[in-house]
């Protein structure tokens, strides 16, 4: 049975969930941990602050669909980490950050007064999705599991395991057992039923004037043109939220831009149904405005295939069989912005249908 340290054994899971970066300042503290990662081939990435270590790992999990990882030491590297921290769960980005801390004996729990010590464990659980502290070195397998589990878990965000540098960096006789990712969270995608494919095809085909609200998880499932296309197919304009801007490039007919923020509160105010779900798709059926989420994009350019529709057009879609004339003018005057064509034509086409109801 051969020595290993904990640090090691943290370093040795992120090899098995493909990780290939790790973003923070060297520090004695956890040199368990990144020695194990430099014979591992895992690159460790230096900046000249904590938070931008944070951002670093968000950025990089934006871009490449994979988990970012940050890490810090105890005390004043893991206080400098947390503003980036705040960031990337509000932005969504899916990080895990591993830190060090003093002996189980004086940590947790923390009689005051300790040398670079306080509640970190608490403090991060309260602005991320899951956070736990190791108090021993036969937990960290089962803590760092579970902050995987987690991190994969609905939306994606922050997830944080806290170590002692005792047990970071101190070797134990162990047999670990190195699972697979598959062994303790979901590795495939969840995929729509047929019903589910049925409700959303007819949902597209009776919204009259829709309007797409993208999120960022377009970015985590790499669905960029499949958005573009839908919107193409809806004649549908789309608005993003600020996690999400350039999810569109922002020359298209269709795009209705950030920076043009009254003109962006407008068009989802006005929104008669809000962000709909596939729970409640049955529930909504007939409805005007309709705005996709991001986990039906790729099953509503199925549908739209499904049903023939290649090309968007009046002859083809309901609710382009209205073409009111574009009143620049006030469009400028009430927004300080004057959308494309087609854009335009779709927007004035819903507050169109919005007065003649008396809304």
């Amino acid at each position: 049975m051969a020595e290993i340290s904990g640090g090691e054994v943290i370093a040795r899971m992120l090899q098995k969930e493909g990780v290939e970066k790790v973003f923070g300042i060297i520090d004695g503290t956890y040199f368990g941990f990144y020695s194990a990662l430099h014979r591992l081939g895992i690159e460790i990435v230096t900046p000249r602050h904590e938070t931008c270590a944070a951002h670093m790992a968000g950025t990089y999990a934006r871009l490449t669909g994979k988990l970012g990882v940050c890490m810090a030491s105890n005390g004043p590297g893991v206080a400098n980490l947390l503003p980036g921290l705040v960031v990337e769960q509000a932005d969504g980005n899916r990080v895990l950050a591993i830190t060090s801390a003093r002996r189980p004996s004086i940590m947790y729990p923390d009689r005051g007064g300790s040398y670079q010590c306080f509640d970190r464990s608490g403090v991060i659980g309260k602005i991320a999705k899951w956070s736990a502290a190791a108090s021993s070195f036969d937990r960290v397998p089962e803590l760092v599991r579970k902050a995987l589990r987690k991190s994969y878990e609905g939306r994606p965000g922050v997830v944080h395991v806290d170590v002692p540098e005792t047990i970071m960096n101190g070797k134990v006789k162990a047999d670990i057992a190195f699972w697979a990712p598959h062994q303790y969270r979901h590795t495939d995608p969840v995929t729509p039923t047929a019903e589910q494919v049925a409700r959303a095809a007819q949902m597209l085909i009776a919204a009259e004037a829709p309007m797409i609200h993208a999120g960022s998880g377009i970015i985590h499932a790499n669905a960029y043109d499949a958005l573009r296309r839908v919107a193409e197919l809806l004649h549908a304009p789309l608005t993003t939220s600020w996690a999400a801007r350039g999810l569109m490039t922002e020359n298209s007919p269709l795009a209705i831009t950030m920076p043009h923020v009254k003109l962006n509160h407008k068009v989802r105010n006005d929104a008669d149904d809000g962000v709909l779900t596939i729970h409640d798709i049955a529930a909504k059926l007939g409805k005007r405005c309709l705005v996709l989420p991001p986990g039906l994009l790729k099953l509503a350019l199925r549908v739209l295939k499904a049903f023939g529709l290649t090309q968007y057009g009046p002859e083809q879609m309901d609710f382009l069989r209205y073409r009111p004339v574009l009143d620049n003018t006030r469009l400028k005057s009430e927004f300080g912005y004057v959308p494309q064509l087609t854009s335009a034509q779709v927007f004035d086409l819903y507050l169109d249908a919005r007065r003649k109801r008396g809304a």
